[in-house]
């Protein structure tokens, strides 16, 4: 899924809370951490990520992915999003009753390509490595898959065939 957030306009924002001329999002969340302003800080990027969720896009070759996967084999997803707005943004693609978990970027201290979200899930589920699989569109998703040593798979090899949901 894409959510399009206007990652410019956040980084205005949190600039502005912060008191910052530069940095990017993460920069600036860390920044906001120290100044105790952690939760003004997630709300922009929240209400961003949020209003994004709306008008998401969807990889279909991905969705025909899911469905062959059997409904016994656990699927979660490890965002740098908000839990909140990828649950939204699932919500809208149908995949809300699929995906049994979802580790967003409040969950976890540090962000891919970290692996504590990967092995928050692997956690949660019981998972073992050599049985999971990461599918993600990123190099950060190919990080943090071998510093939790799991299998990474680029989201091309699956096939990339994007539908907007707004």
């Amino acid at each position: 899924m894409r959510l399009g957030v206007d990652w410019d306009a956040v980084r205005v924002c949190l600039r502005r809370l912060v008191g910052a001329r530069a940095g990017g999002v993460a920069q600036l969340l860390r920044r906001a951490r120290a100044a105790g302003l952690r939760a003004e800080a997630e709300a922009v990027v929240e209400r961003a990520e949020l209003d994004a969720a709306g008008r998401c896009e969807v990889n279909e070759a991905l969705l025909a992915l899911l469905a062959a996967v059997p409904a016994r084999v656990p699927v979660a997803v490890c965002s740098a999003n908000g839990r909140r707005p990828v649950g939204r943004a699932l919500a809208r693609a149908g995949l809300d009753g699929r995906v049994a978990a979802v580790v967003g970027r409040e969950d976890v201290e540090r962000g891919k390509p970290a692996p504590d979200g990967l092995l928050a899930l692997l956690d949660r589920f019981g998972a073992r490595r050599a049985r999971t699989v990461l599918v993600g569109d990123s190099e950060l998703d190919e990080r943090a898959a071998a510093a939790a040593r799991v299998r990474f798979v680029d989201v091309a090899a699956v096939g990339v065939r994007w539908r907007s949901l707004a």
